[in-house]
């Protein structure tokens, strides 16, 4: 009987002490941590001459260099990150307490009802079409209107992209025979030389960087000048709702800053440099 009660006293005792004790006792509180919007922005690209390649001193190119360049003037804390392009909208419109970025981004009516844009970054150059050289039914100069209007030709495009103003709307209303694929620039030329389709569209600096940087590119590819085409989009960059608009506001004085310096030490507009910074866009 002794024994029985000495543990009902034990058990009491243990279930009462943490209100006997209960300032030496008590969970120390959480700490609540801020927001990620307020740590990191992560800056994502994917590799595509010339406009964003990575290199032993960081990231360059045409369209990641002034970005790079604005970046570091504004103090902001930032990460770059290789990521697809079809994973960067996905992240950039469904991570909205994040703050992510996509760098060289066309505005589009979709995408201004989710994202917000910086002012511009770059403007691509005409776009020009990339056939075979052996085949001749394309002549060495021609118009959007009329090789999209063929029906014997098919068209290579990649997935997921938009052509911005000029292109998009002809696309629309000729819907050439098309071949979609997700592959990389550089694959999709080789399609082209391969013969899986027949011509792909692209900015004129894009297509001169990659003929003259894929062996054996050159001598199976050829351009066109497409004589109707006006000069390029804009790109942006492309920022998902979690990134504060205080961050955007700096990012943007900094890219119209370096746009400054770029057309003060490039009036010529030599390849390379960023073109006027304005907000016009598609």
């Amino acid at each position: 009987m002794a024994s029985g009660i000495t543990v009902a006293c034990v058990v009491v005792f243990l279930w009462g002490r943490p209100y006997w004790f209960s300032s030496r006792l008590e969970s120390p509180p959480i700490p609540s941590l801020p927001p990620t919007s307020c740590e990191v922005l992560w800056v994502h690209y994917h590799e595509r001459v010339p406009y964003y390649v990575t290199t032993s001193t960081g990231v360059t190119g045409v369209c990641a260099g002034p970005v790079r360049r604005a970046l570091e003037q504004t103090g902001l804390p930032h990460r770059w990150q290789i990521t697809p392009p079809r994973r960067q909208l996905l992240w950039l419109k469904t991570r909205s307490t994040e703050a992510h970025a996509g760098v060289g981004w066309f505005r589009t009516p979709e995408r201004e009802t989710w994202g917000r844009f910086s002012v511009s970054v770059y403007q691509d150059g005409p776009f020009v079409a990339v056939t075979r050289r052996s085949d001749r039914r394309i002549p060495e100069v021609t118009t959007g209107a009329a090789l999209l209007s063929r029906r014997d030709l098919v068209l290579l495009t990649k997935a997921g992209y938009a052509y911005g103003p000029w292109l998009d709307p002809l696309l629309d209303l000729y819907r050439p025979p098309r071949l979609v694929s997700p592959g990389a620039e550089p694959g999709l030329l080789r399609m082209i030389a391969m013969g899986r389709a027949d011509y792909i569209l692209m900015a004129a600096e894009e297509a001169e960087a990659l003929l003259a940087g894929e062996d054996g590119l050159n001598n199976a590819l050829r351009t066109v000048p497409l004589s109707d085409a006006p000069p390029g989009p804009m790109r942006h960059l492309l920022f998902s709702p979690g990134v504060p608009e205080v961050w955007i506001a700096r990012i943007d004085e900094a890219l119209q800053n370096t746009a400054a310096i770029s057309q003060k030490r490039h009036p010529s507009q030599e390849p390379g440099t960023c073109p006027p910074v304005t907000h016009v866009g598609p």
